[in-house]
């Protein structure tokens, strides 16, 4: 089975600054990704285990969150990722954007796993009562042992994403992206 998401690209501005910041983090410490082309900037709805031909009716009733939505960024987040994860199997630690989890952000991902589970894919990821939204800048393969640089215009702040289709990639990235409205 492949892995896909409904997920929101960000703004070019937005995307650009991370992407800058993304890359100046992984200058300093040692990382397993860093956000770019192939790794384009996101906040995910969910992520799912399907075949294609299910994530495309998964996408068709997503469709109805409409074609972008606004959130906002609130600050860094560092979290430990244990040996074993799934996204992370070496594990390591998420270095990334934490976003207000808004009643607009909880209907969108309500939408979302709802059209998993109506096509019977499997959700993967933190989902339901544990979603948690958020944008990964980097994947650091250990906790920082010095000063991260720090930009609050990557962190913080409003941003507007577009709704999109991925198949997802290693780290939780979307490589391809195959639907965007």
């Amino acid at each position: 089975m492949s892995k896909f998401g409904v997920i929101l690209l960000l703004d070019h501005t937005v995307a650009e600054e991370m992407i800058r910041y993304s890359q100046a983090l992984t200058g300093k410490h040692p990382a397993y990704m860093a956000l770019g082309e192939n790794a384009p900037p996101h906040i995910t709805l969910l992520h799912a285990e399907c075949d294609l031909t299910a994530a495309q009716e998964w996408w068709n009733a997503t469709k109805k969150i409409g074609s972008s939505l606004n959130a906002e960024r609130a600050g860094l987040v560092l979290d430990h990722i244990p040996v074993g994860d799934e996204y992370v199997p070496e594990g390591g630690v998420s270095c990334g954007v934490s976003i207000v989890r808004t009643s607009t952000l909880n209907e969108a991902h309500g939408i979302a796993l709802n059209g998993a589970q109506n096509v019977n894919a499997r959700p993967l990821g933190a989902f339901g009562e544990n979603f948690r939204p958020h944008a990964t800048l980097t994947i650091f393969k250990a906790f920082p042992d010095g000063p991260i640089p720090f930009d609050r215009s990557a962190i913080a702040g409003g941003v507007t994403g577009r709704l999109a289709l991925g198949e997802l990639g290693l780290f939780g990235t979307f490589p391809r992206i195959i639907a965007e409205l």
